[in-house]
């Protein structure tokens, strides 16, 4: 059976996806800071957010879209790095075996197995081959990421993936805990 992920703790933080919008909500700009510690002190910081970080993928919006996307990244490549790439190369070569697999995983082995034989290509001849394909799919979701105009040409299997990596990491994050600790920043 496919178990639900969970990011472990942070520093002190609950999570990473946590821990990655309250260093981007302090460091981006002033004005990104103040609006956030403005939302959290309204608690009105996950609505805001929530609400617009899933339609960040479909959106060219030059200026506040680079805050989110610095966010949408991270959180992302967080997802990505705590998948488990060694269950999930072992999936590929099959039979699927779900013991022991996650949501991420199982996000990750959709994704690859939507587009015929790149896997093997990426693997082959790889001393590592679970490193290389957790680094195709981090550097193919980065691409995605921070090429505003290539997100606007609908729904691939890359954009199903990423989509799929942010929502995890957005439903991680402890909001509540967040708004707390940037409220109590200035």
């Amino acid at each position: 059976m496919v178990k639900e992920f969970t990011f472990p703790r942070y520093e002190n933080d609950p999570n990473f996806p946590t821990y990655a919008f309250r260093q981007h909500s302090l460091s981006y700009s002033e004005k990104t800071r103040r609006l956030t510690m403005y939302l959290a002190k309204g608690g009105v910081l996950k609505s805001h957010f929530e609400g617009k970080m899933p339609g960040f993928l479909s959106l060219v919006h030059p200026d506040q879209g680079k805050f989110r996307e610095y966010v949408a990244s991270d959180w992302v490549l967080c997802a990505i790095a705590e998948m488990n790439w060694v269950n999930i190369l072992t999936a590929l070569r099959g039979p699927v075996n779900e013991e022991g697999l996650t949501n991420l995983d199982m996000l990750a082995i959709a994704y690859f197995e939507t587009i015929p034989g790149i896997w093997q290509t990426v693997v082959k001849d790889e001393r590592y081959p679970d490193g290389a394909l957790k680094d195709w799919a981090a550097n193919n979701a980065t691409i995605f990421i921070e090429n505003c105009q290539g997100r606007v040409y609908g729904i691939s299997p890359l954009y199903t993936f990423v989509r799929g990596c942010l929502e995890t990491a957005m439903a991680a994050v402890d909001w509540k805990r967040l708004e707390e600790s940037l409220g109590e920043e200035e």
